[in-house]
C-alpha cells in the first residue's frame, strides 16, 4: 500500500479538526444527507486506512464516492488565506481502493468502454469525421494546431466543438489538425484507475510527438489541466509544445477578435467548471470576457462539477441521490438574482441539468462569440442543444 505525502496527511488532519465549516457548500451531503458525505469524515477515514487502522473494503469505497470533485467547499473553508482542498487525499484513497478491488460496477462499465472505444461515452467515430470537414482546405498555411476533440463535447454536444473549432480558425493563421485521441482520462484519475490513466496519458503524449504540431488546443478546460499539470507532476510526462484550453486559446489571440466584433451590452452570466476556477485553472474565460469588454455580472457561483454527468446505458458514478440537481437550483437562484439576459457555458455538462431550469438563452462560449463576430451567420449552432 503506497502510503500518503506528508502534504496529503498535513490536509487530512486540518480537515478532521475544523468541525465541517464548509457542510453547507456541499452538494453531495445536501442531496444525500449522509453523515458519509462529511468533509472531515472523508479526512479522517482516509488517514486511518492510511495509518492501517482501517482495513480498505466496500464500506470505505462507497464513503469515498461521496465527492464530485466540484471544489464547493474551497468557497467556505476555514482556511480562507489557503483553502484545504481535500480532493487529492479522496483520489488518493480511491487509488487504493482499485488496486484493492473495490470499486464499483458503474467504474467497470467506464473501463469497459474507454478499454473498446477510447473514451467512457462509446463510439464517436462519425462525429470526429463530421469535425473533420471543418478543417479540411487549410493545407496550404504553414504549420499546424492539433486540437483535442473531448469526447465529453462530442458526446453531449457536436455542435460546441464545431463552434470551437470555427473559433480557433478565426484567430490563426496556422494549419489546424484534429487528434484521433479524444479522451484525457479525467475519470480514470478522478476514481483511482492510475494505471489505466497512465496508458492514456502516454498514448497521447506520443501522439502529440509525432504529430508535432505548433501548441496543443483542447477543447475542454479539465483536458488542458491533465496534459499541461497533471501529466507533468503526477506520471513525469511532459508535453514539449504549449497546451491551450479552447478559450485560452483564444485569449492568446484575442488581438485578433477585438476588429471583427458588433459587440453587444447585454449583461451575460459566465457558467465555468472547477477547473478553470480553483487549482491550476487560468480562469480563462473571466479574462477572455474582460479583454473584450463584455458585460459579464458579477457571480457569486460560477462553477460547475466536470463530467460529473450520466453515461450511455445509465451509467452514474455517484452512489448517492444526484448533486447535481442542487447545483442547478444553487445556480438558477444565483443567476435570478442578477441583471444577466444570457448564460454562456464553457462545459457541455452543465447544460445537462441547468438549461431546463432556466427562461434565459443559453450558449456555449464559442458560440456566443461567433455571434459577436457575425450576427447574421445562422449556424443554429450558438443555441445549445443537448
Amino acid at each position: 500500500m503506497k502510503r500518503m505525502s506528508e502534504e496529503l496527511s498535513v490536509t487530512t488532519l486540518r480537515c478532521a479538526v475544523c468541525h465541517d465549516q464548509c457542510v453547507s457548500a456541499c452538494p453531495a451531503l445536501e442531496s444525500s444527507r449522509q453523515l458519509a458525505a462529511y468533509p472531515s469524515r472523508k479526512a479522517m477515514i482516509s488517514r486511518d486506512v492510511d495509518q492501517q487502522l482501517l482495513q480498505l473494503n466496500k464500506d470505505v469505497a462507497s464513503v469515498m464516492q461521496y465527492c464530485i470533485g466540484c471544489n464547493a467547499c474551497l468557497e467556505t473553508c476555514l482556511y480562507r488565506s489557503h483553502p484545504n482542498d481535500i480532493t487529492p487525499v479522496i483520489r488518493h484513497t480511491r487509488r487504493e481502493l482499485f488496486e484493492h478491488g473495490d470499486y464499483s460496477d458503474e467504474l467497470k462499465l467506464i473501463l469497459a468502454n474507454v478499454e473498446k472505444w477510447g473514451n467512457p461515452y462509446g463510439d464517436l467515430t462519425t462525429t470526429r469525421k463530421r469535425l473533420l470537414n471543418e478543417i479540411q482546405g487549410e493545407k496550404e498555411k504553414k504549420g499546424t494546431i492539433l486540437v483535442i476533440g473531448d469526447s465529453s463535447i462530442l458526446y453531449f454536444s457536436e455542435q460546441m466543438a464545431v463552434n470551437s473549432l470555427k473559433l480557433i480558425k478565426e484567430v490563426t493563421d496556422s494549419n489546424i489538425g484534429l487528434a484521433e485521441s479524444t479522451y484525457c482520462g479525467w475519470e480514470l484519475w478522478h476514481y483511482g484507475a492510475v494505471n489505466w490513466f497512465e496508458n492514456n496519458a502516454k498514448a497521447i503524449c506520443k501522439e502529440i510527438e509525432v504529430f508535432n504540431p505548433l501548441c496543443v488546443v483542447t477543447l475542454s478546460p479539465q483536458s488542458a489541466v491533465l496534459l499541461r499539470e497533471t501529466f507533468h507532476h503526477e506520471l513525469g510526462l511532459s508535453i514539449s509544445v504549449p497546451v491551450f484550453s479552447m478559450a485560452e486559446f483564444i485569449l492568446e489571440k484575442v488581438e485578433n477578435l477585438k476588429g471583427k466584433f458588433s459587440l453587444s451590452n447585454s449583461p451575460i452570466y459566465l457558467v465555468q467548471s472547477a477547473s478553470e476556477v480553483f487549482g491550476m485553472g487560468t480562469k480563462a474565460g473571466d479574462a477572455l470576457m474582460t479583454s473584450l469588454g463584455i458585460n459579464s455580472v458579477s457571480r457569486p457561483y460560477t462553477f460547475y462539477p466536470m463530467r460529473n454527468a450520466h453515461y450511455p446505458e445509465g451509467i452514474v458514478l455517484d452512489l448517492h441521490p444526484d448533486p447535481r440537481n442542487v447545483i442547478a437550483q444553487r445556480l438558477k437562484e444565483a443567476i435570478s438574482n442578477t441583471k444577466a439576459t444570457r448564460v454562456i457555458v464553457t462545459t457541455p455538462e452543465a447544460l445537462t441539468n441547468i438549461k431546463s431550469e432556466l427562461t434565459l438563452p443559453v450558449q456555449d462560449l464559442a458560440g456566443y462569440l461567433l455571434d459577436q463576430i457575425n450576427p447574421l451567420d445562422v449556424r443554429g449552432a450558438s443555441q445549445f442543444s443537448i
